[in-house]
């Protein structure tokens, strides 16, 4: 009997046609051992199916160059990082976390010439991950992503030793909410134009600031029915958004769109501003500005639109959709970081 499998494989980050047949593997890059010129890389998941087809009648590869099992080597850690880098960086995955994925593998390079070693499936120990990712002097939130982007990274591995690495709770940090938005935003507009209709975005459209405002096009913006689309590739979480412009927004909004020839809001031009651009501005801004206090930030006003809508709906569900989180446990966290009232009065006992 026949011993038949047919899988996607990939290396360094291109798919090929990857077949087990009695214990004998073979690899194709293309359709022509089976008659097809499709090339895997246009159509990977078409392609297996063919060869799929062919293997249900009956045929057997014969003159292609077979793999034969050889014991295989310790790999590198670094390699193991490349080659799934490289599957990232080809594929669809958000520009933020290709941006993620690249940073990660930089510090471990660093951290392995630091070290003055070379990390290899056999010889990595948890100890040796731990130190890479509870790196000195940085937050918890880094410490989490350095555990997940790394995970991520080193999948292939069979007992990933990641998974069993805990990360050290932090201590919840309140977000002080603002006071008097009205007037923080006057005060915005006579320091910057940009910077205010930033914040008039955050706080109305509870939009975020330095991927979906500053990349913000007039296309994303329908001025007759007020609505803000953007598509799951212009946000964190990865989906469709739609979000309702208010009235104290719009007029704002509108002038600029009747201002600029090009499609980007802020720059008026083709390009968008850098990565930076925004948290340049708010720190300039933050730097002479007396009415900031302790523990607001560029963030505040999202935080503080947020309980506003929580404080309206007593709706988790309505903040999620509103904040754009994908999961709710994600707005769950986040308004444990906010300055809401947890216990309603009436909900407490009497005497």
């Amino acid at each position: 009997m026949t011993r038949v499998k047919a899988s996607i494989g990939y290396s360094k980050g291109k798919p090929f046609i990857n077949l087990s047949i009695n214990g004998r593997r073979y690899r194709f890059w293309n359709g022509s051992a089976i008659g097809s010129n499709r090339i895997v890389g246009d159509n990977p998941t078409l392609l297996l199916s063919l060869f799929e087809d062919k293997l249900d009648q009956g045929w057997i590869p014969n003159s292609t160059r077979t793999i034969p099992r050889t014991k295989k080597k310790p790999r590198l850690i670094r390699n193991l990082i490349q080659d799934r880098l490289d599957f990232i960086t080809c594929n669809d995955y958000s520009t933020l976390y290709k941006r993620d994925c690249r940073f990660i593998m930089k510090e471990w390079l660093r951290f392995e010439s630091i070290k003055d070693v070379r990390y290899t499936t056999v010889s990595l120990r948890r100890n040796d991950l731990e130190e890479f990712i509870f790196k000195k002097n940085l937050s918890s939130k880094s410490h989490t992503n350095r555990r997940s982007i790394l995970s991520a990274l080193l999948h292939e591995l069979k007992e990933n030793p990641i998974k069993e690495i805990k990360i050290r709770r932090a201590k919840s940090v309140l977000h002080r909410p603002i006071k008097d938005v009205s007037g923080l935003l006057s005060d915005i507009q006579v320091y910057s134009a940009n910077l205010h209709l930033t914040c008039l975005l955050m706080y109305g459209c509870l939009l975020r600031p330095h991927q979906e405002i500053r990349l913000l096009t007039r296309n994303d913006i329908n001025t007759q029915k007020h609505l803000i689309s953007l598509s799951g590739g212009q946000n964190k979480s990865g989906r469709n958004r739609v979000v309702p412009i208010p009235e104290f927004v719009r007029g704002m909004l509108y002038a600029r769109l009747t201002n600029i020839r090009s499609t980007n809001l802020l720059s008026g031009s083709e390009k968008a501003f850098n990565s930076d651009y925004i948290k340049t501005l708010w720190t300039r801004y933050k730097s002479q500005s007396k009415l900031l206090t302790d523990g607001q930030t560029l963030y505040s006003l999202r935080h503080t639109a947020a309980i506003r809508v929580y404080e309206k709906s007593k709706s988790v569900f309505t903040v999620q959709k509103v904040m754009g989180h994908a999961d709710v446990t994600t707005t769950l966290s986040y308004l444990r970081g906010l300055e809401i009232e947890s216990v309603d009065l009436n909900e407490l006992p009497e005497l």
